[in-house]
Order: structure tokens, then C-alpha cells, then sequence
């Protein structure tokens, strides 16, 4: 990836979850692998049930088939459905919210160091156990600025103690950075000679049956 600019930066978070029903797809790989032809609804609820659909010969003859989904790219993976075959998907997608007058972000992402060092040991020994994964971020705002009209605000992620989605690009160019985090506290700062600011911690989590960690160039937009 080239060079790029801090403030080209995107930090997005998922809204309420929308259906959406019989969206087309696109064939990515042939005949087994479609993506979600619309960007915006390629962010799948990993809590709703997902209907994948096919029409082998495209002639409206439609019937479910079996599929993997990836549920941070909107794509699914079917057996060999044939070359004229048309695939379409139901559900509901997360519509992404970009978090206003945010000014900067850390993501940090540690694997624990397991101590095995034994008797007899001149210096100690570690392997690699479980990783985790925190996002820091600060807006220049209030963290109850609404964010989708609707009275969500990040405040109300932390209150409600529940998953948010989140989608964080670098840059602004190349790999999404996309998983779940709990929003686990919110600092404001406001000092008599400069702006006031709201500071953000999460903390990775996971949300089955979808992967704990997406990272792809895959629009969402």
C-alpha cells in the first residue's frame, strides 16, 4: 500500500440491522463463490437467520442451497451452482455509521505470552496463547451526538453493554479493518483552552457464527 494521510483515516459503526430481501449477487469465483452486489448491505447480521437462494439455469426458478457466509463481506460460498446460475441472498445487513469528528485512532492487537520456563532454564521460555485486540479513538464532540438520527449515540453503546460493530480503514485506502467490540468506557476531556473531546476504549469480541475478525479490501460503501 502507498503512502496515505492520517485524515484520510474512516472509523465506522454499525447501526440498527435492516432486512432486506432477494439481494442480487455478483460471481466472484466461478460458480461457487458470489458476493452481495450492493456495498452498503454487504455487512450481514450475524443474529438473523441467512437464506442463500439459487436459480441454476436463471430462469426464475428459484430454491435454497447450502452456503458458508462471510458475514463481514457479504459473501457466500455454494456448491458449483453452474455458469448461467444467479444467486441472491435474505436477511438483514448493518448499516455502517460513520462516527462524527473523530480525530484519531490506535488499534492494537497482542497475542498473551505464556510463560514455560522450567527448572534449569538459563532464561525464560514463552509461546504465544490467546490473542486480543483493543481500539482507542477520540471525537471532538460529545459521545451523545446522535449518530443515525435516531437517538444511537456512542454513549448508549457503552450503557447498553452489548456488541457494537465496528469498521476501522487505516488511511483511508486498502485493508478494512472490521470485528465486534464492547465499548467499554468513555472519558470527556474539556480544558479551558482547547476543545472538548470524548476518548473511546473497546475491547475485541466475538459475535458467532461470524468470524471474530475480518481483514479485507472489500468496499462497505
Amino acid at each position: 500500500m502507498a503512502q496515505s494521510a492520517g485524515y484520510n483515516t474512516t472509523l465506522k459503526v454499525g447501526g440498527t440491522p435492516t432486512t432486506f430481501t432477494n439481494e442480487a449477487c455478483t460471481k466472484i469465483t466461478a460458480n461457487t463463490v458470489y458476493r452481495i452486489t450492493a456495498a452498503s448491505k454487504r455487512v450481514i447480521d450475524p443474529d438473523t437467520a441467512v437464506v442463500v437462494e439459487s436459480d441454476p439455469l436463471a430462469n426464475g426458478t428459484w430454491g435454497v442451497v447450502s452456503a458458508t457466509v462471510d458475514y463481514f463481506t457479504g459473501t457466500v460460498t455454494v456448491a458449483d451452482q453452474g455458469a448461467t446460475a444467479l444467486v441472491r441472498v435474505s436477511g438483514k445487513y448493518i448499516p455502517l455509521l460513520t462516527v462524527a469528528y473523530a480525530r484519531s485512532a490506535d488499534f492494537s492487537p497482542t497475542a498473551d505470552e505464556l510463560d514455560v520456563t522450567a527448572f534449569g532454564d538459563a532464561w525464560r521460555k514463552f509461546i504465544m496463547g490467546m490473542i486480543r485486540a483493543e481500539l482507542s479513538f477520540e471525537v471532538v464532540s460529545d459521545a451523545l451526538d446522535d449518530l443515525d438520527g435516531g437517538g444511537g449515540t456512542l454513549q448508549t453503546l457503552v450503557d447498553s453493554r452489548d456488541t457494537a460493530f465496528i469498521e476501522f480503514q487505516p488511511g483511508g485506502q486498502g485493508t478494512y479493518l472490521r470485528f465486534w467490540a464492547f465499548l467499554r468506557s468513555v472519558a470527556r476531556q474539556s480544558p479551558v483552552d482547547g476543545l472538548m473531546t470524548s476518548s473511546l476504549q473497546a475491547v475485541l469480541s466475538t459475535r458467532a457464527p461470524a468470524a471474530p475478525f475480518s481483514e479485507s479490501t472489500i468496499a462497505s460503501s
